[in-house]
């Protein structure tokens, strides 16, 4: 009875440990239930913010299966690309017209990879169709679900629309490649440089202007000073430094070797800019190579002074008749200050030419291209003087000039009518006399016969001209006649000869023939 009596109260107790586990258990059970529900709420709640993050968000949210066959179009995908999710979900990438035509080789090779579970390039940046046909920049964001064996179950991709962003880039880009054109162009780079540490960016063109290649210099403000001209070196640093108290555009006109020892004209202009607190922080500039210009301003000052100093008038005129330039020359001979006559017409100075006659020379110099003539121009003062002008006619940029050189010809004329009037005087001298008188040319034939010779002969002179007064020379003398006059002529001699020429009577008389050697006043034989 009493072992039964233990048995009872143990079973009681075994009974009562099983109830407490039992509650226990059944707390725990409670416990975790409620635990499962918060844990369901909250996966609940995430999946909801989820979704709305996804349906509210700036991208694009697309998911494909191991097909690529389109299983969510959510997100901004409408928005970006136009077509619906009734119209995408369950099509095939490549049957959308999404994909730009030149980009599709290489959106096959990516989805290729992506198939074997190789993503290797996670960001896509390609151009894509809208549903209108509308050309846009995409960058796609591509995430990858592998099953245990590596491959591919399905991808996620966030597309982001960056068709604003790539126009402003290729915006960017060919305002640069302008920028850079025009720089080329003009001969004209640009610098920046940062005054701390006196670094310095410079442009393609600089690179040009000074000859040197980008990767074989560091730029700095000091190596940039080991190509300007040493007599130019100091001047250029100081104007450089000095600029930090400015606030305005600086410049400086130098001088640079570049390393193949070629000097060049260089001008710099820069402006300095100053930090909040005042201090001067970076300097932006550009630098002209000016060689060109220079070389051409100093040719074209070496001629202006050539002209100038030229003893001939120099006249450069419109189509209009009017004078654009008068050198120092043409204005004095004219009693003008050369500025006072631009803009002036040759009608002020030439008084024998009219509208008409202009037209006529015009005409004549686009035919011909040139032509000389004798004229007379008028003086500020009144006075009139004798010219010698040579016109030539020339077009620039499609516009007709005429430049013409204007030699003072009064000396000359002065001269032309003293030694017509001694040609006459010696005429009237030689034809008052009893001897016969010739003279020939350079060309060995006779070009006067005066009176006398003319009354023996009885022909007249048109007979007697270049060879036909040897007509009336003996036969029996020509040959020795005409061989002493050649061999004197040749060897400019004097020669005497005596030969029978036919007198107007029909008879032959014998003559003495005296010749010399006939020179002007420069030295030159003239027959």
């Amino acid at each position: 009875m009493k072992d039964l009596d233990k048995t009872k109260a143990q079973l009681i107790k075994e009974l009562q440990e099983t109830r407490q586990e039992l509650i226990s258990v059944k707390a725990l059970k409670s416990a975790e239930d409620s635990k499962h529900k918060q844990i369901k709420n909250r996966l609940l709640e995430s999946s909801e913010r989820l979704d709305f993050f996804v349906e509210n968000s700036p991208l694009a949210i697309i998911e494909w299966d191991s097909d690529f066959v389109v299983t969510k179009w959510t997100g901004n995908s409408e928005k970006i690309f136009g077509w619906s999710s009734g119209e995408t979900i369950g099509q095939p990438v490549m049957s959308l017209n999404l994909i730009y035509e030149p980009d599709i080789p290489l959106v096959q090779a990516k989805l290729e990879n992506l198939k074997l579970g190789i993503n290797n390039q996670p960001i896509s940046a390609i151009r894509n169709y809208r549903k209108d046909g509308e050309i846009i920049y995409c960058e796609w964001y591509n995430t990858i679900l592998k099953d245990r064996y590596g491959k591919m179950q399905f991808v996620m991709s966030e597309v982001l629309d960056i068709t604003e962003k790539k126009k402003a880039e290729l915006f960017l880009q060919e305002s640069e490649e302008r920028l850079f054109a025009a720089q080329e162009v003009a001969k004209v780079g640009s610098w920046e440089t940062n005054l701390s540490t006196m670094e310095v960016i410079w442009s393609d063109e600089t690179y040009r202007i000074f000859g040197v290649d980008r990767d074989k210099i560091k730029t700095t403000h000091p190596n940039f000073l080991t190509f300007v001209h040493p007599d130019d070196r100091e001047r250029v640093d100081n104007a450089f430094i000095k600029s930090f108290n400015t606030n305005c555009v600086n410049s400086i006109k130098h001088r640079i070797i570049t390393p193949g020892e070629s000097i060049k004209n260089i001008e710099e202009r820069w402006r300095i800019y100053f930090d909040e607190s005042g201090h001067p922080y970076r300097a932006v500039g550009t630098c002209q190579d000016l060689t060109e210009i220079t070389n051409a301003q100093q040719q074209n000052a070496m001629l202006k002074h050539a002209l100038d100093v030229f003893t001939d008038g120099v006249y450069w005129m419109d189509s209009e008749n009017r004078f654009i330039y008068v050198n120092e020359a043409g204005g004095r001979a004219l009693g003008y200050d050369p500025n006072e006559l631009l803009g002036r017409s040759l009608l002020d100075v030439n008084p024998k030419t009219n509208p008409e006659v202009l037209k006529e020379l015009w005409s004549k110099l686009r035919a011909d291209g040139t032509f000389t003539a004798e004229t007379v121009h008028n003086r500020q003062d009144g006075t009139q003087f004798n010219v010698e002008v040579r016109t030539t006619y020339f077009k620039y940029e499609g516009q007709e000039y005429n430049y013409g050189f204007a030699r003072d010809i009064t000396e000359r004329k002065r001269s032309e009518e003293a030694l017509k009037e001694k040609e006459s005087q010696y005429r009237n001298l030689a034809d008052s006399g009893t001897a016969l008188i010739w003279t020939s040319g350079t060309d060995k034939l006779c070009n006067y016969f005066n009176e006398p010779w003319l009354n023996f002969t009885g022909r007249g002179i048109e007979q007697e001209l270049g060879n036909g007064w040897a007509e009336g020379v003996h036969p029996d003398d020509f040959d020795n006649c005409l061989h002493i006059y050649s061999e004197a002529f040749e060897n400019r001699k004097p020669f005497s000869m005596e030969y029978r020429l036919r007198h107007v009577s029909g008879e032959y008389r014998w003559i003495l023939d005296k010749g010399i050697p006939n020179y002007n006043i420069g030295g030159d034989f003239i027959g």
